[in-house]
């Protein structure tokens, strides 16, 4: 098991933590994960530690509002801001199709990201919500119905 804690810049300029645990038997399948406001990587460890075992790479961010400068300016947590740490992250691990997992307030920096780029190839949430009434972009309509058909898939979490 290869386990890193790597550093980002933001745009902003704030520093995030992210964790890249890859397991001896990779199968070449990166899941990236995202974690609710109250949570850091930490908090997801039984879930990447299975996924590990799967053979799937982890990687997990510590989001900005857990960081020990976050800002207290609201404007500083806005969603595009969130998408633009994530989008960061993978031009920087050069991440291609990931699994997107999103926790609660996690899920939509995972569905705007996905939304975006395109850069997805299935999406996981847990407790996670996000108003597709609101959003302009038909690529997350299309991408939601195609997440609906997962469940139909050969391929189980268990």
């Amino acid at each position: 098991m290869k386990e890193e804690l790597k550093k980002i810049t933001t745009k902003d300029g704030l520093t995030l933590d992210y964790l890249v645990r890859t397991p001896d038997n990779y199968n070449g399948k990166n899941v990236v994960m995202h974690p609710a406001a109250s949570m850091n990587s930490s908090s997801l460890k039984p879930i990447y530690e299975a996924l590990n075992k799967w053979g799937y790479s982890a990687i997990v961010l510590n989001p900005r509002w857990n960081n020990p400068d976050a800002p207290h300016s609201t404007s500083a947590y806005e969603l595009e801001k969130c998408t633009d740490d994530l989008d960061r992250v993978m031009k920087r691990e050069n991440i291609k199709k990931p699994i997107l997992f999103g926790y609660s307030t996690g899920f939509p920096v995972m569905a705007d990201y996905a939304a975006k780029t395109g850069n997805v190839e299935r999406m996981i949430e847990i407790n996670g919500s996000y108003n597709l009434s609101k959003t302009q972009n038909p690529v997350a309509f299309h991408f939601f119905d195609k997440v609906r058909k997962i469940k139909d898939r050969d391929h189980h979490w268990s």
